[in-house]
């Protein structure tokens, strides 16, 4: 009998492994993911780099991540106090992480903090992002097919988003990853030319963004061009 969301096993068989190798670097994790660690530096780059983008974008608005893992991003996002914050992922498991570490920090503080966590595929429902001032994703759109992709846009107009954009491109670094995704299983990847991602983008509404390419960090939105190029 086939596998009704293979997407969501994988996610739910790697993540929490996968946010160690990237995040932690530390603890027990399996082969591939210590052989793979070294070339994940730029992960971490990019989650600061994200911040970076968001932060005069947050204060007092609705923030969406999508595939928040256990919620690195949104507690970070906590400082420049937003309205709300939530957290999307379809792995069970990295729900279930992340609202133990947000009961925790409850806890410990003495507080309600804004944020919550729902376990959402959003290759099939968007309403999770209805009332959102900001949607963002980073290393999401890699597992959307161009179907998926445009069916996400279609819930982006009216908000600004910032999502990491796997360009296709040619190079060492690119080949490792094919490579890595290959011996991971993992039961669909997707990169996207610049053409490609702004058809779907236009064909859901959406005319108004661009591309951003620094230090090989690369992000498809539409926030302001004075904010990017004011970040450092």
């Amino acid at each position: 009998m086939s596998n009704p969301n293979p997407m969501a096993d994988y996610w739910e068989n790697r993540i929490s492994t996968w946010e160690v190798s990237v995040y932690d670097q530390g603890g027990s994790v399996p082969l591939l993911d210590r052989i793979a660690s070294p070339f994940r530096r730029i992960l971490r780059e990019r989650l600061e780099r994200t911040i970076d983008l968001v932060s005069t974008r947050v204060a007092g608005r609705s923030v969406v991540d999508c595939g928040c893992g256990s919620g690195k991003l949104l507690f970070r996002l906590l400082a420049f106090k937003p309205s709300r914050l939530v957290g999307v992922d379809i792995a069970p498991s990295a729900i279930e992480r992340a609202n133990a570490i947000l009961n925790a920090e409850e806890t410990l503080h003495g507080i309600q903090l804004p944020i919550s966590f729902q376990c959402v595929d959003l290759r099939q429902t968007v309403d999770v992002l209805d009332g959102a001032d900001l949607v963002i994703g980073i290393g999401f759109l890699d597992y959307l097919s161009p179907e998926e992709f445009g069916f996400l846009a279609s819930a982006l107009r009216g908000k600004e988003f910032l999502f990491s954009f796997p360009e296709r491109r040619v190079s060492a670094r690119e080949l490792v990853h094919r490579v890595y995704l290959l011996l991971a299983h993992c039961p669909g990847a997707h990169k996207y030319s610049r053409r490609e991602a702004s058809e779907i983008l236009h064909n859901a509404g959406i005319t108004d963004f661009w591309f951003d390419d620094r230090n090989n960090l690369r992000f498809v939105t539409n926030l302001p061009r004075s904010v990017i190029e004011a970040s450092t």
